[in-house]
């Protein structure tokens, strides 16, 4: 099993859903995450109820379908800790869902 503990994890999408319960259990195993998402206020509740359980986050907001986001989030994450160990990228987006036909 690899040693999560310490361990940098950038996670996209970590405003809601998956990207949130992914954020939260990196935090319980000792991990520093970083959130990113485009909802400043879901981000910002979700790293504050992380770091008042004892748990280390910050977040960062970023629109990831404008790759032009991406070098920024990169460097600046690196300013915060140095170095990303994990990524895990969730970020997406979906559009209304209809009826799957054969």
């Amino acid at each position: 099993m690899v040693e999560i503990r310490g361990k940098v994890v950038l996670i996209t999408g970590a405003s809601s859903g998956i990207g949130e319960a992914v954020a939260r259990l990196f935090a319980d195993k000792g991990a520093k995450v970083i959130l990113v998402a485009r909802r400043k206020d879901k981000l910002a509740t979700v790293c504050n109820q992380i770091n008042e359980r004892g748990g280390t986050a910050s977040f960062m907001v970023a629109d990831l379908a404008q790759t032009s986001a991406l070098p920024d989030l990169i460097i600046a994450s690196r300013k915060v800790y140095g170095r990303i160990d994990i990524l895990v990228n969730n970020a997406g987006v979906y559009g209304p869902m209809g009826l799957i036909e054969n």
